[in-house]
């Protein structure tokens, strides 16, 4: 979800929480406009989002009626995400540096195209796992490059990729598909396989973990890391 405010400085400001329908976008129109006569493409839209590294590339932007479309069908997007791919995508929109909510849109229909490691949260993790994923080597010369934070250092330096709470991502070789090319709106549910959302929190309500519903196996081992292992905790959803 994307918290928004709308703001000119010919008149007070207005917030709505994104995704939102059409009805709710219009009266949010409405009230930005009020009785002033000056284009509702003078505002901007200042978004706030718990996706990691977002807000600096959406924190002020040029209002219009396609761009609140686009804010929109990409918080639906992030509606669907939980505390992983969270991490995961704040990670992608670092590395890949989009310039457009268009370039934003086709990354959030493309994350299939990135790799994702999880729990590798250090270049020494991420060289062991490397080691035993070549189960060819001889025991003898993976002895003799055990230096596991080397390995992960040399191959972060060959392959870029950055490490987030949850594990390690980096690009792949497929090319990115233009799903979206600035004119028609794809399906808001491609590529999303979750039918269920729930929060998780041990006693601070505003202290939750989210987790999409069916899980993988290493969302589940996720959770259980980030609740400490321990049973018992609220869930709401």
């Amino acid at each position: 979800m994307f918290k928004i405010y709308l703001s000119r400085t010919v008149s007070p400001g207005v917030g709505i929480s994104l995704p939102a329908a059409i009805e709710e976008i219009r009266e949010a129109y409405s009230l930005l406009n009020g009785t002033d006569t000056v284009p509702l493409e003078t505002a901007t839209a200042y978004v706030e989002s718990s996706i990691p590294n977002l807000r600096q590339y959406l924190y002020e932007v040029p209002v219009s009626e396609k761009r609140l479309e686009e804010l929109n069908y990409l918080a639906y997007r992030a509606k669907w995400m939980d505390s992983q791919d969270e991490a995961v995508f704040g990670t992608v929109i670092e590395m890949m540096k989009p310039e457009t909510l268009q370039d934003m849109i086709n990354l959030s229909c493309n994350m299939d195209k990135f790799r994702y490691l999880p729990g590798v949260t250090t270049e020494a993790k991420l060289g062991e796992h490397l080691l035993k994923g070549n189960a060819d080597m001889a025991m003898e010369e993976q002895a003799a490059r055990s230096n596991y934070e080397g390995i992960g250092t040399d191959y972060i330096k060959k392959h870029g990729g950055m490490f987030h709470a949850f594990g390690y991502t980096s690009g792949s070789q497929e090319e990115l598909e233009p799903i979206y090319r600035g004119k028609e709106l794809p399906d808001p549910n491609y590529k999303q396989t979750c039918s269920f959302k729930v929060w998780i929190y041990k006693g601070n309500p505003y202290d939750n973990y989210t987790l999409t519903l069916p899980a993988t196996e290493s969302k589940m081992d996720a959770l259980k890391s980030a609740m400490g292992f321990q049973t018992g905790a609220n869930v709401n959803s």
